[in-house]
C-alpha cells in the first residue's frame, strides 16, 4: 500500500491503524518499535505512518492497513502506472478485483485500436 492505494496520509496525514499480521508464529510477543511503513512510489509524501509503535517487522510479514472507509477507493488512482488494490471486505469478499497492467494501460492511445482516425484524433 502506499499514496496510490490511499492517498490520505498523503494528503493531510491522516491516521490509519497499522497491524502486524505476522508470517508464522504470532507477533504480538515480539518486541515492541518504532515503525515506518513507505508504499512502493519514490515521493517523499509516500507514507503510511511513521514512528508507530508495532512488533519488530520481519521479512514475509503481512501489514495490515484499516480504516480506509469509503474514500480509500475513490481516491485511488494510477499514478506512476500503478494499478489500483482490490475492494475487499472485513468478511473477505471480493467487491472489486485488483487492477492490472493491461488495465492500467487500455486507454492509452498508442494501444488503443479504436482510436478515431479523422479530425477528431486524440
Amino acid at each position: 500500500a502506499g499514496m496510490t492505494t490511499l492517498l490520505r496520509p498523503a494528503m493531510y496525514d491522516a491516521y490509519h491503524a497499522v497491524r502486524n499480521l505476522g508470517s508464522e508464529g504470532d507477533p504480538s510477543a515480539r518486541e515492541q518499535v518504532g515503525v515506518t511503513v513507505a508504499g512502493p512510489v519514490c515521493e517523499t509524501a509516500d507514507l503510511l505512518c511513521e514512528n508507530r509503535p508495532l512488533p519488530r517487522p520481519e521479512r514475509r510479514d503481512l501489514l495490515a492497513v484499516g480504516n480506509a472507509g469509503a474514500y480509500g477507493y475513490e481516491m485511488a488512482s494510477t499514478y506512476n502506472s500503478r494499478p489500483r488494490p482490490a475492494e475487499v471486505t472485513v468478511d473477505g469478499e471480493i467487491l472489486r478485483r485488483r487492477e492490472t497492467l493491461a488495465d492500467v494501460s487500455r486507454l492509452d492511445a498508442a494501444g488503443d485500436s479504436n482510436r478515431r482516425t479523422d479530425e477528431g484524433d486524440v
